[in-house]
């Protein structure tokens, strides 16, 4: 679809939605998947200054009525799909009147909606609702709600942020920037984005809305067809969206990340030896190369090139954000696909948009420096023992402390939550507001921040040290035999202990090499199997120095499957610990009762 066909259409969306009787300033909640539906259908609504709820597609009756209800939400658009989930919701919904939905839904559904006394309407009959030009009474200010995006919810009710038309403007402007300069000498044609992330998640939409905004060209995906090895199409070739698109940037959460790298060199080490040892090699010279900052395209045709085509053999370079990436994972892509991993750092409360790092920097683990629409400050933590007077080693100034922001990125705080927004959104003598983020980061003396902590992840142990959660899982994720982790504390004892979601096929291939068979319980459960996973995790916290109170004094490898639609794991896949825990009550229980008193 050309833009001009886009625009059409949203043109006519838009007067569909005046007819189905909203006006400036009311709201409409997008309850789907990632499609170009959902953003042809967003913008329609912000045209005409109504504001957009997102809820993610993988949450129950119960989270969607919620933010349904928070928001007193009249008009929802779904997919056929979902539209069980919305007749459930509706039945405790007195303000919901009209349905909206993509695709096609069966008779009997539609006879539901209609006992239940809704409105209902596909995405076409919408289109053809009305002839007539949308005009805005009421066009929208910098000031109006444009979005009220629910957080994804690691908590038991998700917070509604409610980001404004000037804050996405501000973080347009910023992007704008960037591209134009850092990313200029990256930038050889066209842009062509792929769009496979929750639209509901804020990353997501902040990728779209520059692109649009630059004219770039977008193509929908979702994370079960991206790659080559997901899909199989009518001639038996395996053609992922990937490699059918031919995108020149991409945005991936950091576990989608880890899990490429993860897929790229078991693949290699499955060609044998001699494939393995190639890698290996060819690896540590390309790396060489990189870091001293020269071009190491020539080991490309060795191996690499067969990775990079992969993607689509046009990649120019990975934006990372969500979550802090491991080093290994970022350093993996610089030097297998030779193009930059920029990570970038930001949250729902700020649009997305806080710092990114620039696609030319050779160290790991930082979040770079601020955008062009924000300003960031540490605040001393003394409690636990992070100040802005803190230094290195060698006794230079390394200031430490919680992460504010402020800026045209941050947002208005929480839908009708005044207590959390006024504990978290502080204004200043100068009238501005700093958002108070919770994270713990560092000023690096380039001017660059990383992120070593956050407030909430700190837990104090039995003899009073500090373990830092976060920090634990990204070090033993690093483990070949680790998918998944989530680290728990219990005051009363003197070490962690851990639940690890295990490599199915790395166990597998361990078992096999030893002789061990049985099905996924039995090799969880084998005591060789069990020791050997103890003896990779132990050369872990060896090589990241972790104190002896910070390594796990035991773990189990679940069976059980976390993913978002059984509520252990986030839509940007992101671990709830508590519900995590809760599921794995027992096998805690169990891990505490072996552990000694001392």
């Amino acid at each position: 679809m050309t833009y001009k066909e886009v625009g059409a259409q949203i043109d006519k969306i838009a007067a569909g939605l005046l007819k189905t009787g909203l006006k400036p300033k009311s709201r409409i909640s997008i309850f789907a998947s990632t499609r170009p539906e959902w953003m042809i259908s967003a913008l329609a609504a912000l045209s005409q200054n109504i504001a957009v709820v997102t809820i993610y597609a993988s949450l129950g009756p119960k989270a969607i009525r919620f933010g349904f209800n928070q928001t007193k939400i009249s008009h929802v658009i779904t997919e056929a799909e979902l539209f069980p989930k919305v007749l459930e919701a509706a039945k405790e919904l007195s303000d919901l009147k009209c349905v909206i939905y993509f695709d096609t839904i069966s008779a009997a559904h539609k006879k539901q909606a209609e006992e239940q006394k809704l409105t209902v309407y596909s995405y076409e009959e919408l289109l053809g609702l009305s002839n007539e030009k949308a005009v805005c009474d009421e066009p929208p200010t910098p000031e109006d709600l444009a979005i009220i995006m629910y957080t994804s919810g690691t908590t038991a009710n998700p917070k509604g942020v409610m980001a404004t038309h000037g804050n996405f403007i501000s973080l347009v402007a910023a992007v704008h920037s960037y591209f134009n300069n850092e990313l200029k000498p990256y930038l050889k044609e066209d842009p062509v984005y792929i769009a496979y992330l929750p639209l509901a998640h804020i990353l997501e939409v902040a990728c779209e809305v520059a692109m649009l905004a630059r004219g770039g060209c977008i193509g929908y995906s979702s994370p079960r067809r991206l790659m080559d090895s997901d899909v199989k199409n009518a001639e038996g070739k395996h053609v992922g969206d990937i490699t059918a698109l031919r995108p020149t940037w991409m945005a991936a959460v950091p576990v989608i990340l880890d899990k490429i790298r993860n897929g790229v060199i078991t693949k290699i080490e499955k060609q044998g030896l001699v494939a393995k040892l190639l890698y290996r090699a060819l690896y540590h010279l390309k790396r060489r190369t990189y870091l001293e900052g020269e071009d190491g395209s020539f080991w490309d045709k060795f191996i690499f090139d067969k990775v990079k085509k992969q993607f689509g053999g046009r990649l120019r370079f990975i934006l990372s954000g969500g979550a802090p990436l491991a080093p290994q994972t970022q350093e993996f892509f610089n030097v297998v696909m030779g193009i930059p991993v920029i990570q970038g750092y930001g949250l729902t409360e700020t649009c997305a948009g806080a710092t990114i790092s620039h696609p030319a920097d050779r160290t790991y683990g930082r979040v770079g420096y601020p955008i062009a629409s924000a300003e960031i400050k540490l605040v001393d933590c003394p409690d636990l023992g992070y100040t802005s007077r803190d230094t290195d080693d060698a006794g230079h100034s390394m200031p430490r402390g919680e992460i504010c922001i402020r800026g045209g990125v941050v947002t208005k705080g929480y839908y009708d939550m005044k207590e959390k927004t006024d504990e978290a959104f502080k204004e200043d003598k100068d009238g501005g507001v700093w958002f108070y983020t919770g994270d713990i980061g560092v000023w690096h003396p380039d001017g660059t921040l990383q992120i070593i902590d956050r407030k909430k992840d700190l837990v104090k142990l039995k003899h009073g040290e500090y373990v830092a959660l976060g920090k634990l899982e990204n070090a033993y994720r690093d483990s070949e035999y680790v998918e998944n982790i989530a680290v728990h504390v219990n005051p009363e004892k003197s070490q962690p202990v851990a639940i690890i979601v295990p490599r199915e096929a790395k166990i597998t291939e361990f078992a096999k090499s030893k002789n061990i068979t049985g099905d996924r319980n039995e090799l969880y459960s084998n005591k060789t199997v069990i020791a050997e996973v103890k003896s990779n995790l132990n050369k872990i916290a060896e090589k990241e120095q972790l104190h002896k109170s910070e390594q796990l004094a035991d773990f189990v490898l679940t069976t059980k499957e976390w993913s978002p639609e059984n509520g252990i794991l986030t839509e940007a896949l992101k671990v709830k610990r508590r519900e995590a825990y809760d599921a794995h009550k027992k096998d805690l229980d169990a891990m505490y009762e072996k552990m000694s008193d001392d």
